[in-house]
């Protein structure tokens, strides 16, 4: 009988009183929704943003950073009451990235603020290396101060609660983690990620492209550590990656192809030997703001170069560093060969390559071809050449001290490089 005036006294709760005595509060679900990516970002699955470090260089005038969008939110009808939710934040370099499946492994933490501050975007030349600032269209951006490899200088992460303003988002482990807050009738925040200006350098005796690397922020939520739980977590949206790339690799282009050169054949048993400066330093661009180096990368990368001759056997090319100081000044030298036959063009190669490679196997590079006219004479008659530079070397000849003077045609840098019969660089001035 006691049976079963209980089971009456518990159906009667349900039907008379089910608000006060036989209903419990809904625990709210939280997860992560990609939101949005802009000025060049991706997304890949429902798990990663990918943004790029933007490249603000004298071919790559886009000055807009790439910039994406993380929600959290709960579920709406559980809004009526304040939550905090627990996440945890970390930052990492990535040894080895897998494009296909986003794989990351190798990891090493990186701080949320770092110590390593740049003023970025780097100008082409800074004020401080005493060359002209190159003139670029449009024009660079005024540079901030950024501490790269950092979370902070990296990602300039920002959390906006409802129509709350935005504040700093900061890094966070599992052992010591954050806390969002939303609010009473607060349904979401919205995180917000922007990918920093790279931090190349071109500048005199100073060119890096600036590699840091792959970088990842893993951003997970954690449970509640309330009881009963304040919330519970969407299986399968408990975490969200921020995935920054540098800039891509882009090939080598020719910005000032080479001239034919024309030569004299050799009399007697001595070369006639003649150099090219494929590169120069970054105070030496031309009136029009274009690089004057043969090569240019948008990586500044520093080149390596082969060169070649259709007839070695005539013309005989290699490559030399005029200035052991700066990397980025390589010449090529020519020898016109004794048996060059006068009245013949022998076809010069020249490749460089920035170093990289493409994802297909193939290497990045930029080929340039030119032709060394070899002729019987240069002799012309008085009426047929325009003066030239003059230039006087005394005195002459001389044993061991010379002086060089000369009234240039034109303003600009000069060289004086002294070579041996074999094309070796004795001594170079500037």
């Amino acid at each position: 009988m006691r049976i079963i005036m209980y089971a009456v006294l518990v159906v009667s709760c349900l039907i008379w009183h089910p608000a006060n005595l036989c209903t419990q509060t809904a625990v709210p679900t939280i997860q992560f929704t990609l939101s949005s990516a802009t000025g060049g970002a991706s997304f890949y699955s429902l798990k990663n943003l990918v943004l790029e470090e933007r490249a603000r260089t004298y071919i790559s005038g886009n000055s807009t950073l790439q910039r994406g969008t993380v929600t959290i939110s709960r579920s709406s009808p559980t809004a009526t009451n304040p939550v905090n939710i627990r996440y945890s934040c970390e930052y990492f370099t990535v040894e080895n990235l897998d494009f296909v499946t986003l794989a990351l492994s190798g990891l090493k933490s990186l701080p949320n603020i770092g110590t390593d501050v740049r003023m970025l975007p780097e100008p082409i030349v800074s004020d401080a290396s005493g060359c002209p600032q190159v003139r670029t269209t449009p024009a660079f951006p005024t540079p901030i101060s950024v501490a790269i490899n950092s979370f902070q200088g990296d990602l300039n992460p920002t959390i906006a609660v409802g129509a709350k303003q935005a504040v700093t988002f900061n890094a966070a482990s599992v052992n010591n983690p954050g806390t969002v807050a939303l609010g009473a009738g607060e349904t979401s925040a919205t995180l917000s990620f922007s990918a920093r200006f790279s931090d190349q350098i071109f500048q005199p005796s100073k060119r890096t492209p600036g590699k840091q690397g792959v970088r990842a922020a893993i951003i997970r939520l954690l449970p509640s550590m309330e009881t009963p739980p304040a919330y519970q977590i969407e299986p399968g949206n408990d975490s969200i990656r921020v995935i920054l790339l540098d800039p891509p690799a882009v090939p080598p282009v020719i910005s000032n192809g080479i001239l034919n050169q024309i030569v004299e054949a050799p009399q007697g048993n001595t070369p006639r030997t003649g150099a090219i400066s494929l590169e120069t330093s970054s105070c030496d661009w031309r009136a029009d703001n274009v690089p004057s180096a043969v090569f240019y990368d948008d990586n500044y990368e520093l080149l390596n170069y082969t060169v070649t001759s259709e007839r070695p056997d005539w013309v005989r090319v290699s490559i030399v560093q005029f200035d052991p100081a700066i990397p980025a000044s390589s010449m090529l030298v020519y020898q016109v060969l004794p048996g060059a036959q006068a009245g013949t063009q022998v076809r010069i190669t020249l490749i460089g390559k920035d170093g990289t490679v493409q994802r297909d196997g193939l290497v990045r590079l930029a080929t340039a071809e030119f032709y060394i006219n070899i002729v019987r004479s240069l002799t012309t008659s008085v009426a047929q050449t325009q003066e030239p530079s003059r230039i006087s070397v005394s005195p002459n000849p001389t044993g061991d001290m010379l002086t060089v003077s000369g009234v240039a045609e034109f303003s600009g840098q000069m060289f004086i490089r002294i070579m041996d019969s074999a094309g070796r660089i004795m001594l170079t001035k500037s």
